[in-house]
């Protein structure tokens, strides 16, 4: 199981958001690419990128993250704001190994088009409130139930599936395993849990449920928990 720490951009700096609102950033540092290289020191399996200004639609931070993926050997995943397959193509060749697409996976003939051009390259953001799919920098609450939407996603030869727990994002209280549990069942790609997680115990419970990943976020940020002891963790966990 990848422990992957995640470092949201925005304006070149590192910050974390609650709840994916954008009033709530808090600023951890301006220079992204040392924060990257700590984490990958600290033994990270991969690195979880999310270019806020992309999705935003206020700009993007692909310079950073060409820096980023040059530390991490590839080793790096990449989401916010990719709507269309020029915008895959430059990420690509910036030396990102997984491209995350979320509002434009929603139309289906879109994502076709991406796992197309670039097959498991291609991860899905399914980013989920109440048993709902929420798109558009999670503004915009559409009519998919998360059950429906993942069940449509084997098959079509992408990658895999990140979640996010759009409730749980940012607010350290710990990862829904009922939320994450129930979701699990009904796909059987690879997927990787994101939002709330908080403690140790969070991601072994995610292994355990089959998890092929958990990105970690504020927790980090705020010393709750540290990648080097998950990281630690998860070689003595079976």
């Amino acid at each position: 199981m990848e422990i992957i720490p995640a470092i949201d951009l925005l304006e070149g700096k590192v910050v974390r958001l609650s709840q994916g609102k954008r009033e709530s950033a808090k600023v951890y540092s301006d220079k992204p690419i040392e924060i990257a290289k700590k984490f990958l020191n600290e033994e990270a399996d991969r690195l979880h990128i999310v270019d806020l200004d992309a999705a935003f639609g206020t700009g993007n931070n692909l310079e950073v993250i060409k820096g980023i993926a040059k530390q991490a050997g590839g080793r790096i995943q990449v989401g916010g704001g990719i709507r269309t397959i020029k915008d895959g193509e430059k990420l690509s060749a910036s030396g990102v190994d997984r491209i995350i697409i979320g509002t434009t996976a929603l139309d289906l003939e879109k994502l076709w088009d991406f796992a197309l051009e670039f097959g498991e390259k291609v991860w899905v953001a399914c980013d989920v409130k109440d048993g709902i799919v929420y798109a558009k920098g999670w503004k915009e609450k559409t009519e998919v139930k998360v059950i429906d939407f993942l069940s449509e996603l084997d098959g079509l030869g992408i990658g895999g599936v990140v979640l996010t727990d759009i409730s749980g994002d940012g607010m350290l209280k710990g990862a829904s395993m009922d939320f994450f549990r129930e979701a699990k069942s009904a796909i059987d790609l690879p997927i990787i849990a994101s939002g709330g997680i908080s403690s140790v115990e969070d991601v072994v419970q995610l292994k355990k449920i089959g998890f092929n990943g958990a990105i970690v976020g504020k927790a980090i940020y705020e010393n709750k928990i540290s990648v080097k002891e998950l990281t630690k963790m998860m070689k003595n966990v079976k």
